[in-house]
């Protein structure tokens, strides 16, 4: 595991947008996994998967439901090529601008700049993104902003907010990205649940 973590860094230290795009890929793929296997095992499943299940059942009442990697594929897509690009010109050009000195209280400046200005602009887009990405419609895109959004934004502060503080205060640097994956693992099962939770009607583009 030393070994793995090791390499990682090593190429994130040689292509650190590539790298950062490949590894936040992967993580919302897996945490689209990850809710999927909650649905599936727990029976706790949001509208849409409900109406999948059932039309799989209509269509096939025998077969077992399994997960679906073209869910999970939509997932690596956004976070690959959208999410990771924002953060890493956030993290690396925009907050360094901002809050260039390093002081005891830049750590809460920085939580302060990612969560009022970063957040709400990344959330707001997150569905009309996920929804383009998956060949779903504008109009659906207007309700789940409208019915979703502060909600989404609410969740994002009250698990990133922590999460940010804990990682900048107690946890060694070596750990911070290891950290920082693990929480995003989490939420972007979150993230999975609450694009997937709507009346199964979408006009496809």
């Amino acid at each position: 595991m030393r070994k793995l973590l090791d390499r990682y860094n090593a190429c994130l230290a040689r292509r650190p947008l590539f790298t950062g795009m490949i590894s936040s890929g992967v993580i919302g793929g897996l945490g689209d996994i990850l809710c999927q296997f909650i649905e599936i095992n727990f029976d706790f499943k949001p509208d849409r998967a409900k109406a999948q299940e059932i039309e799989c059942e209509q269509q096939a009442p025998s077969k077992k439901q399994n997960i679906d990697y073209h869910r999970s594929k939509s997932f690596f897509l956004l976070n690959t090529l959208w999410m990771s690009p924002i953060y890493f010109v956030h993290y690396t050009k925009v907050l360094p601008y901002l809050v260039p000195v390093v002081t005891s209280t830049s750590v809460f400046k920085k939580l302060v700049v990612d969560q009022l200005m970063l957040a709400p602009l990344y959330i707001l887009s997150f569905y009309p993104v996920m929804n383009f990405i998956e060949g779903i419609s504008f109009d659906q895109s207007k309700k789940d902003i409208e019915q979703k959004y502060w909600i989404t934004l609410k969740s994002n502060m009250q698990t990133w907010g922590p999460a940010s503080f804990i990682n900048f205060y107690l946890m060694p640097v070596k750990y911070q990205l290891l950290f920082s994956n693990f929480v995003a693992l989490f939420f972007n099962a979150y993230l999975s649940f609450m694009h997937n939770t709507y009346e199964f009607e979408i006009a496809h583009i």
